[in-house]
């Protein structure tokens, strides 16, 4: 009785391995899983650059599949996918750097993500005309089949890129590793960018995102080692690990639309030399700028933020350059001569040109007839003109000329508090505002001085004062 009692309970427990389903095996150097009905490709052993030809059944039946990371790191140059193969599973030739080429048959209705990170040298992805979900351009960007998600960027294409109007998402990973990109141009279409969507970008030099980008997802633009400049307009999120490692960050433009910035946002981003924090942002997260060696100066523009973790709110500026200050207006939450155990200046009442000068990383208390750069433009007339006072502004200010109205110049007029003198003369020396005619329309910050009758030698020249 015991006996057939043992056989009774080994085969009530074999019974779910004969009704399980799936076996695994290899065909040739493919390691494969079979359900009964379909095959999933789920390896490759062979160390051949040859082109994978995947074979369109095993065990006489179809191969519908290309599973997770099958193909991960594999030498080959090509591979030949049968026309039964419906998915493409997330990261399935990643590290492939043998591609060139990359030709998609019109029957894969599902490509996960990472499915080309790490293709170096990838240059062209062709997609079927007849695939119902997917389509490619004629440089080889491959898209959604209404164009409006951008999928994958191959990794080797060279220099610039204008992203189509027709998409409004960049999706995860698109451009991960496009190491040649140079610039990209983000239209004003596009709504969200996704999570390390153009990490390790190394290549790209500048970034300006246009106001209706309402969403980025975490490490869009990290380890982009040439980026020196970004504006980021319209985002309320800077997500966590946005800019880290960009080495040549030199400046960043955060903009009053932000409400909180992500844990290590800015991280060892190493060029980075002055912040000015928005009085929008509520919140910045944990070793948001981390490791900075050059950030000297941050200024916050409104009351204090809430900072991060406990545990790490004392690394949140932490390696910063030896004279790093934080500055801030009469604001709640800080504290002086140290807030955070950083060393805290309290500016006073937030009143221009303070605001001004802090905006372009120059001493709150500036002297406005001072000319740091020497261009021979004083801090007043940038600030006057609406200009950047770290440019050299000698070409930049405006000039009369003669045309059919008589002697021109037009000017930028709208900063409060200034005074606009408009002078002219004969022989340079006697200066007055005789014969000027002044012309500034209501939805205008642009003035416009004539003289209608210059005569053979007038000259005109622009005065400002607070």
């Amino acid at each position: 009785m015991r006996f057939w009692q043992l056989w009774v309970l080994l085969a009530f427990f074999l019974i779910p391995a004969w009704c399980s389903g799936a076996t695994n095996g290899q065909y040739g150097s493919f390691l494969y899983s079979d359900n009964g009905t379909s095959v999933t490709i789920t390896g490759y052993s062979s160390t051949s650059t040859a082109t994978a030809v995947i074979p369109s059944t095993i065990n006489q039946r179809p191969v519908t599949r290309i599973g997770d990371y099958a193909f991960y790191n594999s030498k080959i140059s090509g591979v030949s996918i049968p026309k039964d193969v419906r998915e493409i599973g997330t990261g399935a030739f990643h590290g492939c750097a043998g591609f060139k080429r990359f030709d998609i048959p019109a029957g894969v209705t599902s490509i996960e993500g990472n499915v080309f990170v790490g293709c170096v040298n990838l240059s062209f992805i062709s997609m079927g005309q007849e695939n119902p979900n997917y389509s490619s351009s004629q440089g080889g960007v491959l898209f959604n089949k209404t164009g409006t998600i951008l999928i994958a960027y191959p990794p080797a294409k060279v220099g610039s890129y204008e992203i189509p109007s027709t998409v409004t998402v960049v999706g995860d990973n698109a451009f991960y590793g496009c190491e040649r990109l140079t610039s990209v141009y983000i239209p004003s279409s596009v709504t969200m960018i996704g999570g390390d969507a153009f990490k390790y970008c190394s290549g790209l030099t500048n970034l300006t995102l246009a106001w209706k980008i309402g969403r980025m997802g975490d490490g869009a633009f990290s380890n982009c080692w040439s980026l020196r400049k970004a504006s980021i307009s319209g985002l309320t999120r800077i997500p966590n690990s946005a800019f880290n490692s960009c080495i040549r960050l030199e400046s960043i433009f955060i903009p009053n639309t932000v409400t909180a910035i992500g844990n290590d946002a800015f991280a060892n981003c190493t060029a980075l030399k002055n912040v000015t924090i928005p009085p929008s942002v509520a919140s910045i997260g944990s070793l948001a700028f981390f490791n900075c060696n050059n950030l000297s100066r941050v200024t916050f523009d409104g009351r204090a933020p809430s900072m991060g973790s406990q545990p790490l709110v004392g690394l949140m500026f932490g390696g910063a350059a030896g004279d790093f200050v934080i500055h801030y207006y009469d604001a709640n939450g800080f504290s002086s001569p140290t807030w955070l155990g950083y060393p805290a200046v309290n500016m006073g009442e937030r009143t221009q040109p303070k605001i001004w000068l802090n905006k372009w990383g120059l001493p709150y208390d500036s002297a406005m007839s001072d000319d740091p750069n020497g261009d021979g433009v004083s801090l007043l007339m940038a600030y006057a003109l609406n200009l950047d006072p770290n440019q050299n502004l000698g070409s930049l200010l405006p000039q009369a000329e003669l045309d059919s109205q008589g002697l021109v110049m037009s000017f930028y007029s709208g900063t409060p508090g200034i005074t606009y003198t408009v002078e002219t003369s004969t022989d340079m020396i006697k200066w007055g505002t005789e014969d000027v005619v002044l012309f500034k329309p209501e939805w205008s910050a642009t003035t416009i001085a004539t003289v209608p009758d210059p005569g053979p030698n007038r000259f005109m020249r622009l005065v400002v004062s607070q």
